[in-house]
């Protein structure tokens, strides 16, 4: 019996050893795999901070673009317009933006300042940012711009050259959700029962033009064919694409709803579901080279983004774009940017009056006293 015992001890000793064993490898295994997330997590962290930086760094070069736009446009710098045409990286050099005594054989990347950084040493402890190329574009394809519903948003249509027709597009539906392009239905429905819930619908555009001849106009030319016309472009899912400014005279016409154009707009089209190309007439006293026009654009019955462009020809001085890159370490970042030029000189009226309840005109004025009426504003 105490042989027995004795075996016993010992099988008992080493299954002790193999379960410290196993427990062991367990506890380095678990370790190990959370010292991998911790780094993994760690080395994530990093890089998305210096995607920021590299970000944050394209930003400051769209920043000293826009001084470019402004010293040639807005003060008529030779040098920073000798540095948008010649589009290359170096322009903020060339423009002699960071320094009057910079030029255009400097293609130096810009670093970024941060606090005291100035020395290699100093930006090795940061994280070393740098805007590495920026190009400013005076001439672009189109303008595009978000609009809320019961906005207006007025562009100038200044070109390279000469034109009469412009591409109109707008609507990016968003994703997963239901889209709806119906007919027209008269009346028009309320504001609330344009979309059904859970769905999603194009807004109506009213596009109006504005225009008249380089060499002169009167208020009266306004008036007659030429001058200014209104389109209300229905999204839907039949109709047209193409449509002409003269060919109704909206602002005499009596049924509203005989005042909508159809456009058949593509669920599936890329990046915006509606286009319609709006032909102009030629201008009073004028042709498509003298033409200086405008476009007003309004959303009715909701939120939309759009996109107008002259057929044939360039914007100039509408929408430049800046391209900018930037990098932080060994990380880069690619910015463009669409900026708008602001003079106190382009003042466009957006409506004579803009209301979206009543328009309250029950008052009455005394010597000595005033009543407002009883006309509730807040009312529909």
């Amino acid at each position: 019996m105490g042989i027995i015992k004795n075996k016993r001890t010992k099988e008992q000793g080493a299954s002790a050893l193999l379960v410290v064993i196993f427990s062991v490898l367990l506890l380095m295994t678990v370790s190990l795999g959370f010292l991998r997330l911790v780094i993994r997590d760690q080395q994530r962290t990093i890089e998305d901070e210096l995607s920021r930086g590299a970000y944050d760094a394209a930003l400051a070069g769209v920043e000293d673009g826009k001084r470019i736009l402004q010293a040639c446009v807005g003060n008529g710098n030779t040098d920073a317009c000798a540095a948008i045409t010649a589009n290359k990286c170096n322009s903020v050099h060339t423009a002699k933006i960071l320094s009057s005594t910079d030029n255009s054989t400097n293609e130096a990347e810009v670093f970024i300042k941060s606090g005291s950084v100035s020395t290699a040493a100093d930006r090795a402890e940061t994280y070393d940012q740098a805007y590495t190329c920026v190009k400013v574009q005076r001439d672009t394809d189109a303008y595009e711009r978000n609009l809320l519903a019961d906005t207006s948003q007025v562009i100038p249509l200044n070109t390279l050259g000469g034109f009469n027709q412009v591409d109109v597009s707008w609507y990016q539906p968003p994703a997963l959700t239901p889209l709806e392009l119906n007919s027209l239905a008269t009346p028009l429905p309320a504001r609330d029962s344009w979309a059904s819930v859970g769905s999603a619908r194009p807004p109506i555009l009213r596009v109006q033009l504005i225009q008249f001849s380089n060499s002169g106009f009167s208020l009266d030319d306004f008036d007659i064919n030429g001058g200014g016309h209104t389109l209300y472009l229905y999204p839907s899912n039949i109709g047209g694409t193409a449509f002409t400014f003269d060919a109704l005279d909206n602002r005499r016409h009596i049924s509203p709803e005989g005042l909508l154009e159809l456009v058949r707009c593509n669920a599936a089209a890329t990046p915006y579901i509606c286009n319609a190309r709006l032909s102009l007439p030629a201008p009073v006293n004028g042709s498509d080279a003298t033409r200086s026009a405008y476009l007003r654009v309004t959303a009715i019955y909701g939120d939309t983004n759009f996109r107008v462009s002259a057929v044939g020809t360039k914007l100039h001085d509408v929408q430049p774009a800046i391209d900018s890159t930037g990098r932080a370490s060994d990380v880069f970042r690619r910015v463009k940017a669409n900026v708008e030029l602001e003079s106190p000189f382009d003042i466009y009226p957006r409506a004579t009056v803009d209301i979206t309840k009543n328009f309250c005109k029950s008052f009455s004025v005394s010597p000595t006293a005033y009543s407002p009426g009883g006309c509730d504003p807040t009312m529909p």
